[in-house]
């Protein structure tokens, strides 16, 4: 037993020095915006906090589905979005905090949505306070790290497989100047 776990505190020790990683580096405070990928949460589909409108930041009866996301700002809105395997967009389905007339970065995305209005908002907690405003936007979040909980209706998507196993999301952001951040592609 002795000699294994010697071998493996060997292993350990040389990926570590030879730049690898044992485990994911935490996101650096002080860096520029980033996206972590998004994590399935373990309450997925058994909580309701948003329903499908632009302004839906109540619950409408039908449980949500929920990820988990740590982020670095400052970023000023986020869009989040089905896709395939590769990233491109499919299915159809887009959830974020861009609200009423407001422009969507739809050609950047590869989506047909042109106004926030146009989808349904996307609700964003961050230490068990819900983010949106009544109009479903957000405040911007400030510079540093920010562990972040988002949750999207399926109310109206019935008979579509949207959030179960293999269904792939990729969570973009605005930055403060407006250009479009893309986090990696992520499986439910």
């Amino acid at each position: 037993m002795r000699v294994r776990f010697a071998s493996l505190c060997l292993i350990g020790s040389l990926l570590v020095a030879c730049g690898g990683k044992t485990t994911e580096d935490p996101p650096d405070p002080g860096g520029p915006p980033t996206l972590g990928p998004l994590a399935t949460s373990p309450d997925s589909l058994s909580v309701d906090r948003v329903s499908s409108a632009d302004d839906g930041v109540r619950p409408d009866g039908v449980p949500d589905g929920v990820f988990t996301v740590t982020v670095v700002g400052p970023l000023k809105s986020f869009i989040l979005i089905t896709t395939d395997e590769s990233g491109r967009p499919s299915m159809e389905q887009q959830w974020d905090t861009v609200v009423g007339t407001v422009p969507l970065p739809h050609d950047a995305i590869g989506t047909h949505y042109e106004l926030g209005n146009s989808t349904w908002v996307l609700g964003v907690m961050e230490n068990g306070k819900l983010l949106n405003r009544p109009d479903g936007s957000i405040p911007p979040l400030g510079p540093g790290v920010h562990t972040l909980r988002l949750f999207g209706s399926i109310n109206g998507v019935a008979g579509w497989p949207i959030f179960e196993k293999g269904t792939h999301f990729r969570l973009l952001a605005q930055k403060e100047d407006g250009t479009l951040l893309s986090g990696p592609v992520s499986a439910y």
